[in-house]
């Protein structure tokens, strides 16, 4: 048994799927299962405190999404969370066709490394594309061109010619960024296609609320993932504008890290297992996030709902590259009264508000006015709650004979004038400096 400073730990897991692999990195473990619950101590009751807990558990490798439903009761409303796991994928594994658009600022702010960074991203970005992708460029500074008119397929020959058109581009002119969005959301919007955008700029622009609103209205089916370029990229627009298109945000501050990086984004753009995913609750449901979208392999897609009535169903559907996907889960083996579930679309709620605010859907009284009543239902802290933590004085038996009197304040009532030596000091220091001026007389008299 560890002597000093010791921890212990107790964890019900409730993981929606069958794991195969429960572990801490760290520490030994004593793991009890109950149904899908698996409660979780440590192997000697307590450890020394000398290093993390990280405990870490992975889902059962599947060739289907799997999917499971936490729900939880509040206040008379019914809150579900759906969470939908991607396949295991091999590289084997069938890709869904894709409509790739890239944006790429050549504006003057982008003059110097910024630009080359962006242009050898840009390069090193369409020789990962296959034949069955198709692709264009935009490039804008103060007018907006393209390299073709549409989409076109993706063969070496576009390859060869795109190269060449990115090696000529040069940095100059003002920042219209709106255009070339513009013009990337009119391309075709092909169902039966992954619809992605990829927007390369240092985000140097002071129009940001409406090219904030722009994509929240007009980005159709396509997600849009920003590149920042350079070593100080506005990452306030660059984040926000690919949150508000479902995407991801990169950064590219050294000419080092450009082909690392362009390789994991690409990687990701190119792991979409199953599009077109939709829920259907099976009764009036506030849902967030709205636009579901792809389902990417290794990562968790997380849906909130507040439902007006706990269904006993839920169906999902979804398309991939072998066809469409359909699964139906009953709420009679979903994970009841699972804590948070309500707090986690609260917040998802709040965030959603706070989105309509930047881009000036909702007016800033309106958004303090809702977010308030939101946050105070669910005791959450935000832009305009917090928490005041307040300490209830509790006598202690020394305490027991004090007496509390009232006693009457001072009015009027001289200070003391004691304390320091400063008068003396001053009047020595006076009398040192008439000295120096007389003896300094005495010195010069003729």
């Amino acid at each position: 048994m560890p002597t000093g400073n010791a921890f212990s730990v107790n964890i019900s897991l409730d993981s929606g799927f069958p794991l195969s692999r429960l572990e801490a990195l760290y520490h030994d473990l004593h793991i009890e299962k109950s149904a899908q619950r698996h409660q979780i101590r440590l192997q000697d009751s307590r450890a020394a405190m000398a290093s993390d807990f990280v405990l870490q558990w992975a889902p059962r490798p599947t060739h289907q999404p799997q999917a499971a439903v936490f729900t939880e009761r509040v206040a008379g409303d019914d809150y579900a969370m759906l969470m939908v796991l991607p396949p295991h994928q091999t590289k084997a594994s069938a890709k869904i066709p894709r409509d790739i658009i890239f944006i790429i600022d050549t504006s003057g702010s982008m003059s110097g490394p910024s630009i080359e960074q962006a242009k050898q991203s840009l390069a090193l970005a369409i020789e990962q594309l296959t034949p069955e992708d198709r692709f264009n460029i935009i490039a804008f500074e103060s007018n907006t061109q393209a390299l073709y008119n549409d989409l076109t397929v993706a063969n070496r020959e576009a390859l060869d010619y795109a190269k060449h058109w990115i090696k000529n581009l040069a940095a100059n002119g003002g920042t219209e960024m709106l255009p070339a969005l513009k013009a990337a959301f009119n391309h075709s919007d092909d169902k039966q296609r992954l619809q992605q955008i990829v927007f390369m700029t240092d985000g140097a622009v002071s129009n940001e609320k409406e090219l904030f609103s722009e994509i929240h209205t007009s980005l159709g089916h396509a997600r849009l993932f920003t590149v920042g370029i350079g070593s100080a990229p506005n990452h306030f627009f660059m984040r926000k504008a690919a949150q508000f298109g479902r995407g991801t945000f990169t950064t590219i501050g050294d000419v080092k890290e450009v082909a690392h990086k362009t390789h994991a984004l690409f990687k990701k753009l190119d792991s979409a297992t199953y599009r077109d995913i939709h829920i259907d609750w099976q009764t009036h449901a506030e849902q967030y996030p709205k636009k579901v979208g792809e389902l990417y392999a290794g990562e968790a897609l997380l849906v909130a709902s507040r439902l007006s009535s706990r269904p006993k169903k839920i169906d999902i559907t979804g398309h991939s590259a072998l066809g469409p996907w359909h699964t139906t889960i009953n709420l009679d083996d979903a994970s009841n009264n699972s804590p948070g579930i309500a707090s986690h679309w609260a917040r998802q709620k709040i965030a959603q508000l706070e989105d309509l605010g930047v881009t000036g859907a909702i007016d800033e009284t309106a958004l303090k006015s809702q977010v308030v009543s939101i946050a105070l239902k669910h005791q959450l802290m935000s832009r305009f709650t917090s928490f005041i933590a307040i300490e209830p004085l509790t006598p202690s038996a020394s305490d027991a004979g004090l007496i509390t009197q009232q006693k009457p304040t001072l009015k009027n009532v001289p200070y003391p004038q004691t304390g320091t030596w400063s008068n003396f000091a001053w009047w020595t220091g006076i009398l040192c400096f008439m000295g120096y001026l007389l003896m300094h007389a005495i010195r010069h008299e003729p």
